[in-house]
């Protein structure tokens, strides 16, 4: 997970190809230290141990390089859609069926309750009660025109 965490701003910018040129150059200079180290310390010579510092590493790095990095930014993308579907289920988890006709909204184990009541059991909100203005005249004036019939 380090691994891929930190190899993974070098392919953004880059891009796949670059990064894979960029970690095949930076293997070719670690073999070539090594292969020198190696050659002073045996006291062994020649083109050979050169050829083969350089052209292993070119050779071998690129194609295992660039299914790493692959890997990677495969990882990262599935990795950005996991993200997104666990943002959309948190919407989803949101969602709350209300009746079309009485407004009563059914919770999780299936029971029907008031707006009201479900509400105060499963938020801090209070409903207080009030009536808004084309209510209260449509109430008030069918309660008045009632009163005044009786």
């Amino acid at each position: 997970m380090s691994l891929s965490v930190s190899l993974l701003p070098i392919t953004r910018r880059f891009g796949i190809t670059g990064a894979t040129l960029f970690f095949t150059l930076l293997i070719i200079v670690v073999s070539m230290t090594i292969t020198a180290t190696m050659m002073t310390l045996l006291d062994a010579g020649g083109l050979r141990w050169i050829m083969f510092a350089i052209l292993i590493p070119l050779l071998i790095s690129p194609p295992i390089l660039f299914v790493v990095l692959r890997l990677i930014v495969a990882l990262d993308q599935s990795n950005r859609s996991l993200q997104a579907a666990e943002e959309s289920l948190k919407e989803m988890g949101g969602l709350v069926p209300v009746c079309s006709c009485c407004r009563k909204i059914r919770d999780d184990e299936a029971y029907w309750d008031l707006l009201e009541a479900y509400l105060a059991q499963n938020s801090h909100f209070e409903l207080p009660h009030g009536s808004c203005p084309h209510c209260k005249e449509e109430q008030f004036d069918a309660f008045l025109n009632e009163s005044e019939n009786s």
